[in-house]
């Protein structure tokens, strides 16, 4: 939600229609193209890279089904990919170290 930040309308939400002008805007002065909905992709995107369990994304998002917030909307990267990797190895060091302890 886009909020409305002029004193008489202060924290109510902006209409869809300011919001496509602000994009506008951000757009012509930055030279990035993007949209509302890509806004939307990145959220889920970085719910799921801060932990999040896709069931709640999709819940936020308003999904019928976990699977279209899965393929369609998290985008993870192979970099996502290494750094989950490494924890799981980091993981399994800190198991092994515990195992051999208690040995």
């Amino acid at each position: 939600i886009f909020i409305n930040l002029k004193n008489t309308y202060f924290g109510h939400p902006l209409k869809y229609q300011s919001v496509l002008d602000l994009i506008r805007r951000l757009v012509k002065r930055t030279g990035i193209t993007f949209t509302a909905h890509m806004l939307r992709h990145t959220h889920a995107t970085e719910l799921i890279r801060s932990g999040w369990d896709a069931a709640y994304v999709q819940k936020r998002l308003g999904h019928a089904h976990v699977q279209t917030t899965i393929d369609t909307y998290v985008h993870l990267s192979d970099q996502d990919m290494k750094n989950e990797y490494k924890k799981y190895l980091q993981g399994r060091e800190h198991t092994n170290e515990i195992t051999k302890r208690s040995n």
